[in-house]
């Protein structure tokens, strides 16, 4: 079974548990956020280690495209939240990862339950 992994359990993978011989996954927006993280360090020392987890989650979990089926499952997430009145730009790369679960049918590990609750009915999430 695959699973997606969000960013903030990358981050911080404390507690978190999936089912046993569960395939390991993250989207390309956790490459991006985490190469992101790299340029935000001011410590060399930071840096070095947030360019050392970015190497080893590229090489420990499957990568999955933000695609044209990502892009339509985005639509669905976002609309969710706008029908609820919350703004989906400022939720937009949180959004983004769940529409990556949706388009790929696979269940959503996170850190962030509150922000995307609005999607259950869109996408099994798991609250770490």
């Amino acid at each position: 079974m695959k699973v997606l992994v969000d960013t903030s359990v990358v981050i911080d993978p404390s507690g978190a548990e999936w089912p046993d011989g569960a395939e390991l996954a993250i989207s390309t927006i956790t490459v991006a956020e985490l190469g992101f993280g790299i340029v935000k360090a001011d410590d060399p020392v930071l840096r070095s280690v947030r360019t050392l987890r970015l190497q080893r989650v590229r090489s420990a979990f499957e990568v999955l495209p933000v695609d044209e089926s990502v892009a339509e499952a985005y639509v669905a997430a976002a609309t969710a939240l706008y029908v609820n009145g919350r703004n989906p730009r400022a939720r937009g790369f949180d959004l983004m990862i769940a529409a990556t679960a949706m388009a790929n049918e696979i269940p959503f590990y996170t850190r962030n339950f509150k922000d995307v609750a609005t999607l259950r009915h869109l996408v099994d999430i798991r609250p770490v």
